[in-house]
């Protein structure tokens, strides 16, 4: 009867199975590429931290590239290179992790398939997804991990609405990008095992994810506070009978953890 609705999750699902007792996943959004207030330097050191952590995959978000242009928010005067040279110069810093297979997929946002396209006809998302060799999904975006026998379902949309929309597909992890603040909320929801006919209880983790932009353009002129530019990271357990998930603030945590410098 909703073969149609399913249709359309699996249109923007990717499984990913990982053999590890421990797998970890980023929603790597906002990176407004091209902007001269963009953390260049921030970004090519975060692609050989991410590629020195072994089990961490990335999805590459919304808003990836700036794409000003002259009805936009953000200005043309404002940007460090345009158009195409910040798809192409992108692609080369994401590069080594799509070559490590450490994307999911990239995804679009505000910037990309509702400016760029609309207004200049390029589609920015959509062709770094494919100078990268990688899925590319519009609006949201869905994984199912399987951390060898567990399971975890982790969705990312660009949006700052409550996340009580998205209740109804019982995810383990919301990414919620857009709005370039940092934070977690868990809430519970419960599923019968018929299996062991017992009840479930999981959690949902809705994570706001971070940006790669420093304090300047129109935030600046018209006073709004600088933003933290964590990098958020999902943690899920591969162990047997240790089903588990929870969220770092920060990859600095995650590299603590391990014993990292």
């Amino acid at each position: 009867m909703y073969k149609h609705h399913e249709d359309a999750l699996n249109a923007i699902t990717v499984i990913k199975r990982v053999d590890a007792d421990e797998v970890r996943v980023i929603d790597l959004a906002d990176i407004h590429y091209g902007a001269l207030a963009c953390l260049k330097t921030k970004l090519i050191n975060l692609v050989q931290r991410i590629l020195a952590i072994p089990n961490l995959f990335v999805i590459i978000g919304g808003d990836s590239t700036e794409s000003a242009n002259t009805v936009s928010r953000s200005s043309l005067y404002d940007e460090a290179c345009h158009g195409s040279d910040q798809i192409l110069q992108l692609r080369e810093i994401l590069k080594p992790l799509a070559d490590a297979k450490r994307i999911l997929f990239v995804r679009s946002g505000n910037h990309g398939m509702k400016r760029a396209k609309a207004t200049n006809g390029i589609p920015p998302e959509q062709m770094l997804a494919a100078l990268l060799d990688v899925p590319f999904f519009r609006g949201g975006g869905i994984v199912i991990l399987n951390a060898r026998k567990n399971q975890y379902i982790i969705a990312t949309w660009h949006t700052g609405k409550a996340p009580a929309r998205f209740a109804w597909l019982q995810t383990n992890v919301n990414f919620f990008e857009h709005k370039h603040d940092v934070g977690q909320r868990t809430v519970l929801f419960a599923t019968p095992n018929r299996l062991t006919k017992q009840w479930l209880v999981r959690p949902t983790i809705n994570v706001q994810t971070s940006s790669f932009l420093g304090w300047a353009g129109y935030a600046m002129d018209e006073g709004y506070a600088p933003l933290p530019n964590h990098v958020p990271v999902a943690v899920f357990s591969g162990r047997k009978e240790d089903w588990d998930v929870y969220v770092l603030d920060d990859i600095r945590l995650l590299e603590r953890s391990l014993g990292m410098p």
